[in-house]
């Protein structure tokens, strides 16, 4: 007995039938038993590695289906962080427009207000030009003027000044001896001026009644280093005060100012353009030159 299965062979391959069971009656019977058991064990064996490659194949098609699953994962991720990201994208964009809608509206209605306050304005300088042609309100200078309340001595810092050009009145924040230039706050405005173009006033003089400064041709041509600082300011905050420092600008006679915003993430600097481009009191407005500031500065013509 053995793998080869003598008889079984034989017989397959052609040797008379008469001789091959003549040959197993020789045989015993624990012989013939152990054919059969190797008979079924080899036919076993077969159906074993049979069902063993349609496992393989199996696992292999598994494997396929897993590689394409996770395929198809990543994909369907990817597409949902694209329309995430449209979607994000395009609340962003309608969030930006909105504000710019506002920010136009607010304009708007802010530079309604500024004609009112214009108007009102011109009212009031037509008042005073009337007062300012009685004796009590001529520039020249008198005598009595000249003794009780201006003086012509040495300007320092702390000092009551006016600002001959325009009558305006302020103190002196600082000064520059070797080009004569002072620095002088009025109202909300600080401005650089030469020595020469200020008065003092004597401390304890006789108050002059108050009045809005005269606005003069000449000063539209005048360079001008009126300033405002709007950086650290809250959005919100932003186009009030600048509207209330364009105007105390208008009305003292500067042709030229300089708002300072920074850079940071640029909304400051939209908002003080947007607001510039529809003010009735701004002319033209650029960014600052690099001696200037930059594109951290605005510079409005008014």
């Amino acid at each position: 007995p053995g793998g080869s299965n003598a008889l079984a062979t034989a017989s397959r391959l052609g040797l008379p039938s008469d001789i091959v069971n003549n040959a197993q009656q020789m045989l015993g019977e624990g012989t013939q038993e152990m054919e059969r058991l190797l008979s079924d064990l080899n036919t076993e064996k077969q159906r074993v590695e049979a069902l063993r490659d349609e496992l393989e194949k199996e696992r292999s098609e598994a494997e396929n289906l897993k590689k394409q699953w996770e395929r198809e994962l990543n994909n369907v991720k990817n597409e949902r962080q694209r329309i995430l990201q449209e979607a994000r994208d395009q609340v962003t964009s309608e969030a930006a427009e909105l504000q710019r809608q506002i920010r136009q509206a607010n304009a708007e209605l802010k530079k309604a207000k500024s004609r009112e306050s214009i108007d009102t304005a011109k009212k009031t300088l037509e008042t005073v030009h009337q007062q300012m042609k009685t004796s009590t309100w001529q520039t020249g200078t008198t005598e009595g003027e000249e003794e009780g309340e201006l003086t012509g001595g040495t300007i320092s810092v702390g000092d009551e000044v006016e600002v001959m050009d325009t009558h305006a009145r302020g103190t002196v924040l600082s000064l520059m001896e070797k080009t004569g230039e002072v620095e002088v706050q009025v109202g909300q405005i600080k401005l650089k001026t030469n020595v020469s173009e200020l008065k003092k006033v004597k401390p304890g003089g006789e108050t002059v009644p108050s009045r809005p400064p005269a606005i003069k041709k000449n000063l539209r041509g005048r360079k001008s280093l009126a300033e405002l600082d709007l950086r650290g300011k809250r959005a919100e905050d932003i186009a009030p005060e600048l509207d209330r420092y364009l105007n105390d600008a208008s009305l003292t006679g500067l042709g030229e100012v300089s708002i300072i915003h920074g850079y940071g993430t640029g909304t400051v600097r939209q908002i003080v353009r947007d607001t510039l481009a529809s003010h009735p009191l701004v002319k033209s407005y650029r960014p600052g030159k690099p001696d200037e500031g930059s594109d951290g500065v605005t510079i409005a013509s008014l």
